[in-house]
């Protein structure tokens, strides 16, 4: 059931909207709250004549979805029906409305034969041997969703995740790498939980989890970024001759003077899995300290916002999960290059699926 009883019956509305789309289909609204057993109530019984056929739906509203509410959901549904003395409640099609369904979600109740709607216009009616079935990218209450995993120092216990390349790990063992609070951690892995992003292997403190869905977490993580502003940046042109000297000279001169930094972007793709003949301009991370005009003073660096050859993100000391010592560079991990290159432009997409394929592999 909805938090909202306005948001419920908006909800139930738009599902019957979708239906009378459908050429002859019409709907009638039976009741709502009705008590199908000692067991519970369902939110809506809804009488659906399509052509010449009646059938009876069991609506049961969510605000979102992921896997395992699919399962109680499921389990919930069964258990009204079987519960139930009317006849006309036992043969009733089970159907999951929702503002949103995850990708995940909509597999599950597909497989199991159960309808669904959302709010993003994705509905499926399966009819005995036949079945309705529209197919729609996951609306923008599923996104925001994911806003709690994928921003701030939760986002550092993804990364961190990343990092252990499927290994099994503990809260601790996280809390550790990603320099955040152990509630932090526990947080954002029972979000993972509920998403099944996670594998789960025992239980209390020696509780063990591990990545099982990373392809899928990280499709949704660059869906999430790219209805984001890109990171802001300090924009510098910093002369040279030499390119490849340019490239340690700006990193020698920075670990001179105690700055905490790691080649992103293009450059630090090149190191991993090199793809380009050329690169004009470096984007590193950076954690600035009382040196840094010092630093960018030797490098006769200017403060520009066109003809630029070297950008700084600023980020906390703490956000250097991963970097890694190529060919005496310092770079982020391939992680945090290829979610970086999102937000730029050119060629950037196609280094980041190379990446992907080359370093990440899912």
């Amino acid at each position: 059931m909805l938090d909202s009883y306005d948001t419920e019956i908006d909800l139930l509305e738009n599902f019957v909207e979708a239906i009378h789309e459908i050429p002859n289909a019409r709907t009638k609204i039976k009741g709502r709250e009705i008590a199908t057993s000692e067991r519970g109530t369902i939110d809506a019984v809804v009488e659906l004549y399509l052509a010449s056929e009646k059938h009876t739906l069991l609506i049961e509203a969510k605000r979102s979805v992921f896997p395992r509410d699919v399962r109680q959901a499921i389990w919930q549904m069964n258990s009204y029906k079987s519960g139930s003395n009317s006849s006309q409640i036992k043969n009733a099609h089970m159907i999951l409305i929702a503002e949103a369904i995850s990708p995940g979600a909509r597999e599950i109740l597909r497989q199991e034969e159960i309808g669904y709607y959302d709010r993003g216009g994705s509905l499926f009616l399966p009819m005995g041997g036949a079945f309705i079935y529209i197919d729609k990218p996951a609306p923008r209450p599923m996104k925001k969703e994911y806003v709690s995993v994928f921003k701030g120092a939760r986002s550092r216990v993804l990364k961190s995740l990343f990092s252990m390349e499927r290994e099994w790990t503990n809260v601790k063992e996280i809390t550790q790498i990603a320099r955040v609070s152990q509630a932090t951690v526990s947080q954002t892995l029972q979000e993972l939980e509920r998403r099944e992003w996670v594998e789960v292997r025992g239980g209390g403190p020696a509780k063990l989890r591990r990545l099982e869905q990373p392809g899928e977490i990280l499709d949704a993580w660059v869906g999430f970024l790219e209805d984001q502003k890109p990171p802001e940046m300090r924009r510098f042109y910093i002369p040279h001759q030499d390119a490849d000297h340019f490239v340690f000279n700006i990193q020698l001169t920075l670990k001179e003077h105690g700055i905490l930094n790691a080649y992103t972007g293009l450059v630090g793709a090149q190191a991993y899995s090199p793809y380009l003949t050329k690169i004009s301009q470096l984007h590193c991370r950076l954690c600035s300290n009382k040196q840094e005009y010092k630093a960018l003073t030797e490098l006769d660096a200017k403060s520009v916002t066109e003809g630029w050859n070297f950008a700084i993100i600023d980020v906390p000391a703490n956000d250097f999960i991963g970097t890694e010592q190529i060919n005496n560079l310092q770079v982020c991990s391939p992680l945090q290059i290829y979610l970086d290159l999102v937000h730029e432009s050119g060629r950037a997409k196609e280094i980041a699926q190379h990446l992907r394929s080359e370093r990440l592999q899912f």
